[in-house]
């Protein structure tokens, strides 16, 4: 048996749209992990229409490839690394835990 799972834009938006409203403060879309297997840049690409501008990742792939695709978001990722100058090249914030 094999699993399918449809995202909705539409309600993607809408929580979005609510949750903005009600914070009225950017919010940070965590993608790790593929965007939680929906697709990273698809995923990325639609939260970035309805005006996100900073995204979380779990690895450093991860975040070379959303750099590679938009140049103007902000990229933070999560999982600790000493790739510093892959870091500054690809313009990546690290986090601190």
């Amino acid at each position: 048996m094999r699993s399918i799972i449809e995202i909705d834009l539409n309600v993607l938006e809408e929580n979005y749209t609510a949750i903005y409203n009600y914070l009225k403060k950017p919010i940070i879309a965590v993608v790790k992990s593929n965007a939680y297997g929906h697709g990273l840049v698809p995923i990325t690409n639609a939260l970035i229409h309805m005006g996100v501008t900073s995204f979380a990742v779990a690895t450093l792939e991860e975040a070379i490839i959303l750099r590679r695709n938009f140049n103007s978001i902000t990229i933070i990722l999560l999982e600790p690394s000493t790739e510093f100058s892959k870091l500054f090249s690809y313009r990546i914030t690290l986090s601190v835990s």
